[in-house]
């Protein structure tokens, strides 16, 4: 987890706070550790290996908070997830930093680029409303056990196969998202939903390829290089998901107009309750004299982005692991025996007393994912492919690299 603390480089005016929340940065960041990534000639000496690797290294050194430069950018970095929950619940870090690439597309927009009491306001209904869909409502966990069952068809398809799991988890995952943001489940082959996860998956690729220009600005500019035909391709893709999500708040706006006419024939001043709600239809009633359309629009696209991609990078990451650590595996085998058993599906009635209902959407999935593939199979993978996609791991999301796996059933004891 990445933090920047200087005033030049963050929107609010929390920066001279932030910084002295990091007493070590000035000492680190600016005598000890020179990391920087130099475009077409590789990278320093001290940022060799994986970032993860180093990162951890000098955690090892230095503590949990490591302050270093990228190009001519200041950043602290936090190696430790108490801690950062800490920090991230901290008022003095709640400020957005100035990502280039964001900022091209959002220009203060949605979730992720937005500022002050828009950010606040935003923030507090967007997960009061992932909180009441995903755990308030039995058709939300419903809508997650269609997509494992999905999941769990295609395992036993191929059986014994190796290979990459990653299109599959991705575009179930999505699916689970679009549920309840658009308020309806798509076909895997339904040519809409191609389109959108498409225009995602290409969406990711590209904010990975900028990523050099957030320490090295100064690149877009010149010509010749490929950065700024990137930023515009960019631009183009983004505005293509916001026309497809304004397609969909247009369905939704018309279905709680249907909603206030009914309730109207029948006497009541409400919209009727009947029909499953989601998320853009929960903005609508809720904040519609208020609303901001546009806003509303970038909400969607990084609720769409952010759950699809960080949800399928961690169902990745399991697979990663479970392939390297079969003790891990069958400790959890053999706590679903125990507790389960192997003959009925895993639903949120049946969850491990680690779990509880007040926890977010993202475990409800990721809980109803990996215990039910677990509770059915094996993960298999060649230890030096699983390693090799382990430091190759890229992007915002942390993404794993390319891997295969292979799924066998269980033991029969």
């Amino acid at each position: 987890m990445l933090v920047y603390p200087t005033d030049h480089e963050t929107s609010d005016n929390n920066a001279s706070s932030r910084l002295s929340f990091f007493p070590e940065y000035g000492q680190i960041g600016k005598k000890r550790i020179m990391a920087f990534w130099v475009p077409y000639c590789g990278q320093s000496d001290s940022a060799r290996s994986t970032a993860s690797s180093k990162i951890a290294e000098w955690s090892q050194e230095y503590g949990p908070t490591v302050g270093l430069w990228m190009g001519s950018r200041p950043m602290v970095v936090i190696h430790d997830p108490e801690l950062a929950r800490t920090v991230f619940n901290d008022d003095n870090i709640t400020g957005r930093d100035r990502n280039l690439v964001f900022n091209h597309i959002f220009k203060g927009r949605g979730l992720l680029q937005s500022e002050g009491e828009l950010w606040r306001e935003h923030r507090r209904f967007t997960m009061g409303a992932v909180q009441e869909l995903g755990m308030g409502k039995g058709w939300m966990e419903e809508a997650i056990l269609l997509e494992v069952r999905e999941v769990v068809g295609t395992f036993k398809a191929h059986v014994g196969q190796r290979y990459d799991h990653k299109p599959l988890l991705t575009s179930c995952v999505a699916s689970v998202v679009a549920a309840m943001v658009f308020g309806q489940r798509f076909d895997p082959n339904d040519q809409r939903f191609l389109t959108l996860s498409n225009l995602f998956a290409e969406n990711q690729k590209l904010v990975n390829a900028l990523l050099p220009i957030q320490a090295f600005p100064f690149l877009k500019y010149i010509p010749g290089l490929r950065f700024r035909p990137l930023l515009q391709q960019l631009q183009g893709e983004a505005n293509a998901i916001i026309a497809f999500c304004r397609g969909f708040m247009e369905e939704r706006k018309q279905e709680l107009q249907k909603r206030r006419l009914a309730a109207a024939a029948a006497g009541s001043g409400q919209p009727s309750v009947d029909g499953k709600d989601d998320y853009i239809m929960a903005y609508l009633k809720e904040r519609e004299k208020a609303a901001s359309y546009e806003q509303l629009l970038y909400c969607i696209y990084n609720l769409f982005a952010a759950g699809s991609q960080s949800t399928a990078a961690t169902l990745m990451w399991a697979m990663i692991c479970y392939g390297q650590f079969p003790q891990v595996q069958q400790k959890i085998h053999a706590e679903i025996d125990a507790k389960i058993g192997r003959n009925r599906p895993i639903t949120m009635a049946g969850r491990c007393k680690r779990l509880c209902l007040s926890e977010p959407l993202a475990r409800m999935e990721l809980f109803l994912f990996f215990a039910n593939i677990m509770q059915n199979f094996e993960v298999r993978g060649h230890p030096a492919e699983l390693k090799d996609a382990q430091e190759k791991a890229v992007g915002l999301t942390f993404a794993p690299g390319p891997f295969k796996a292979e799924m066998t059933y269980r033991d029969s004891d």
